[in-house]
């Protein structure tokens, strides 16, 4: 039952506990409680509490509260591909946390921040925001907040072709969830090592491994989803193709489960991969087609773009290929209107950072010039 999902792990707070509560304070620690849950179980009551606490504070006027509410909110819209949105309603709470000096508060809106540009391939702004989020955290008092942004700063790295500096940062991170006993991001950091090594199978093993028995012990449905879906690739590079279509349909199922629309349709594409690279096009067009729909239904642009291109590249529909060719002219043509706005863009931000001196820590925010153009993809796709 849909109620029964709003139950929060461990008995501390529950949905019927924060819906009861009247003031708005209590109301919104309950929520930041709620909302850690939430993101690695079931995204979609995200949005469920944070209206529901926006509403309150609103008519309270509570600027605590609202600024939980749209922290939560923005989360939400990031994790729904809803990128621009998310990242203004983040950085309003981050300024209000900032104000009274919450740097945990702080650090994390910036970490989310961050993830948005990383996963939209702004590299530069995401690098800005994890390494604010790190110092930030540094500044909190709390004993995992100054490391909360490393293993993100690792993925940046990587990203970038630095593999030793990422590998030293993902070593750290790993050592300083296991004396916390962070048992997801322990799992966070397994898998990462995992993926970064590959010349010691037998070092890959383990972390593979350890990854999975540390997201057993989160109880956190993503992570966990992760970790089955590494294996699931191992598995296939193994040429054991029963385990890893049992692995990705165990990783696909946790995902439906937390309602994480972006990592559903990521697996909904491995399976695509997985039977078209034995040889079963006709399974592979079942799921590549589910993911199109999913991901047009829940606005997740960028995989849109990638399930016609599998169609196209992989299962060679021709009218999916004549999509891509005008979906590129048409960015070509975006992007050259972008261009003629940056000016203004940036007169906008210098205005807003000249307000507000005192919080030169946002200086780095004038960086949201880099508008993402991919936010579009999947109506251009079916523009006209």
């Amino acid at each position: 039952m849909l109620f029964d999902a709003f139950l929060c792990f461990g008995g501390q707070v529950d949905y019927r506990s924060f819906v009861a509560e009247k003031d708005v304070t209590l109301k919104a620690e309950m929520a930041l409680d709620l909302w850690n849950y939430y993101l690695s179980n079931n995204l979609d009551s995200l949005k469920i509490i944070g209206t529901e606490l926006l509403h309150d504070a609103s008519e309270l006027d509570d600027d605590f509260g609202m600024a939980v509410a749209y922290r939560i909110i923005g989360e939400y819209e990031i994790w729904n591909g809803i990128h621009n949105e998310g990242r203004e309603h983040l950085k309003g709470a981050a300024r209000h946390f900032l104000s009274l000096e919450n740097y945990l508060l702080y650090s994390e809106c910036l970490v989310s921040i961050g993830n948005s540009y990383f996963i939209e391939g702004d590299v530069d702004d995401a690098e800005r925001a994890f390494l604010y989020a790190l110092d930030a955290g540094k500044k909190s008092g709390d004993q995992s907040a100054w490391f909360a942004a490393e293993l993100n700063l690792a993925k940046l790295y990587a990203a970038r072709g630095d593999t030793a500096k990422a590998i030293d940062l993902g070593i750290h991170f790993k050592n300083e969830a296991l004396r916390l006993s962070r048992f997801e991001a322990t799992s966070n950091a397994y898998g990462f090592l995992y993926n970064m090594t590959t010349n010691d199978s037998l070092l890959r093993s383990e972390y593979l491994q350890k990854s999975i028995e540390f997201a057993r012990k989160s109880r956190a449905l993503n992570q966990l989803s992760h970790a089955l879906n590494n294996a699931a690739i191992e598995q296939f590079y193994k040429s054991r193709i029963d385990s890893a279509e049992i692995l990705f349909q165990e990783a696909l199922t946790l995902r439906r489960k937390a309602n994480n629309h972006r990592l559903i349709c990521e697996g909904l594409l491995n399976l695509a991969q997985l039977y078209f690279e034995i040889g079963d096009d006709e399974k592979a067009t079942v799921y590549i087609d589910s993911m199109i729909a999913h991901a047009l239904a829940t606005n997740q642009r960028l995989a849109v773009k990638e399930g016609f291109v599998f169609r196209c590249e992989n299962l060679k529909i021709t009218d999916d290929c004549e999509k891509l060719v005008k979906l590129q002219t048409e960015l070509d043509s975006l992007e050259a209107h972008d261009a003629k706005l940056l000016g203004e863009i940036i007169s906008i931000y210098k205005k807003d950072e000249q307000q507000d001196d005192n919080n030169n820590s946002w200086a780095w925010l004038t960086g949201l010039l880099s508008v993402a153009i991919l936010l579009g993809l999947g109506w251009l796709i079916y523009k006209d």
